[in-house]
């Protein structure tokens, strides 16, 4: 796959600030000012950022707020994971949690292209790191 159009990247947070340097970690290891992002984090989180926050480092994006009254970071995660996922219309998504670190010594413009064709040819579902197996779709 030589272009990325396919592919937009997702991202579920509670929405620290400091988190905003991770995401810009991450754009500059993927090497691609063109990928779309959606974001979805907490709306009343304490510290939170905003969506100009977001559109400052990563301008082809989409932040989400969800309220969440009372219920915890645990009971929400799932729920805003599958919206997330579901709301996402490209054929590819990738799922990037900001507790996680990129390698940036090794930015690594055909990470992502390579990763996908990985994930075709085993003709897996996804992978959940670029160093481990590909995961086969259940039969």
């Amino acid at each position: 796959m030589s272009d990325l159009q396919n592919v937009t990247v997702g991202v579920f947070h509670a929405g620290s600030r400091h988190s905003l340097v991770v995401l810009e970690d991450w754009k500059r290891f993927l090497g691609s000012d063109t990928l779309p992002l959606k974001l979805m984090t907490l709306s009343n989180h304490e510290g939170n950022f905003s969506a100009d926050d977001v559109r400052e480092i990563w301008v082809n994006s989409d932040v989400c707020f969800i309220d969440h009254e009372s219920l915890s970071l645990q009971a929400i995660e799932p729920a805003a994971m599958f919206e997330l996922v579901s709301g996402i219309h490209t054929e590819w998504v990738l799922v990037i949690k900001l507790d996680v670190l990129p390698d940036c010594a090794r930015p690594d413009e055909g990470f992502l292209s390579g990763l996908i064709k990985r994930v075709e040819q085993s003709n897996a579902w996804g992978c959940t790191s670029p160093r481990s197996s590909p995961r086969r779709s259940p039969a």
